[in-house]
């Protein structure tokens, strides 16, 4: 019995030894893609509702496009305490986001996913000579929650004095791909970003869902949805009432962003 299931295991030992070699070189070659931020060409396949959108290395590709962020961005905090939910806004977001691509295949790229069904979507190819780049700011005491005093407690809780201004900066991107909701009848472009975000003078890493439109030539916005755990930014959620309101530890960060190319009216 015992040389029986001796055998046994040693052939499937040895079927899984056979597997893992035939698997090994396409999830290596995978993590040096995602590493450097670029999909090669032959990995476009289809995912979900969409085809994943694929990052062509280009060295000919002109000069990047500069982004600005006009006033209609916004910074949102939300989360919970033990009276209920809070929320405060900042109508003071700055930044730019460089993209190392052509202008006529970024707008083509935006064309086919405003073309696109579920049923048949397009294939998504854009050239980048390297990682795109993106940076945000913020200052702490431009967070308003429509309550001076909770306010107040905010801007105390994420240290303002010492560390006034909250940044984000782009990293890499994970994954895209189209994506549908129930509101529009064209999809928008969902990215998986990697990011850091700096709050109260601790930076993290910080993965990110932006959901990408085109609201016209030259013009684009951003929704991004994280969430944060303030103890890892060496933040103690604010109290109040002498402790009988408390803060939790889990609070959303949104984005709402307007990009344009066009400078005399981003602001």
């Amino acid at each position: 019995m015992t040389c029986a299931r001796d055998q046994l295991f040693a052939r499937n030992a040895g079927a899984l030894s056979a597997s893992m070699r035939r698997l090994v070189p396409p999830i290596l070659l995978a993590a040096l893609a995602l590493a450097s931020g670029v999909v090669s060409a032959d990995q476009c396949t289809p995912s979900g509702t969409g085809h994943k959108l694929v990052f062509l290395s280009s060295a000919k590709a002109p000069a990047p496009l500069y982004f600005a962020l006009t006033t209609q961005s916004r910074l949102q905090l939300k989360g919970t305490a033990t009276i209920g939910g809070w929320s405060c806004k900042s109508k003071q977001v700055s930044g730019k986001l460089i993209i190392p691509t052509d202008r006529k295949a970024l707008a083509t790229l935006f064309d086919h996913i405003q073309a696109a069904r579920s049923h048949d979507p397009p294939p998504l190819r854009l050239p980048m000579r390297k990682p795109a780049i993106g940076e945000l700011s913020i200052p702490v005491t431009s967070l308003d929650g429509n309550s001076s005093g909770m306010d107040h407690d905010m801007w105390h809780a994420l240290k303002a004095k010492a560390h006034p201004t909250i940044r984000y900066s782009f990293t890499r991107i994970l994954g895209a791909r189209l994506f549908w909701n129930k509101t529009s009848p064209t999809p928008c472009l969902k990215l998986q970003v990697l990011g850091k975000l700096t709050l109260a003078g601790i930076t993290r890493a910080l993965r990110t869902d932006m959901y990408v439109r085109k609201l016209a030539p030259g013009r684009y916005s951003i929704h991004a949805i994280s969430t944060v755990l303030m103890r890892n930014f060496g933040v103690t959620p604010p109290t109040a009432f002498f402790g009988l309101i408390r803060g939790h530890n889990r609070v959303r960060v949104i984005f709402k962003l307007y990009l344009t190319d066009h400078f005399i009216a981003a602001r």
